[in-house]
């Protein structure tokens, strides 16, 4: 499901779904190294998807 532009979450909504991905991933990621390798994931991912001509590298 995409969000349109736009369209935001609420802080705590955020915070809750980010807590509930490490407890499913098994790591803690209130540990902004850890934060910073998943941010890392999903960019490597787009750009790989980008490269197959799926989506665009930068999405507004």
């Amino acid at each position: 499901m995409k969000c349109p532009p736009g369209c935001t979450i609420h802080r705590n909504t955020g915070a809750s779904r980010l807590d509930n991905l490490g407890r499913i991933m098994g790591i803690p990621l209130k540990d902004p190294e850890n934060l910073l390798l998943l941010n890392l994931v999903f960019l490597f991912r787009r750009l790989l998807k980008a490269e197959e001509g799926e989506v665009p590298v930068i999405a507004s």
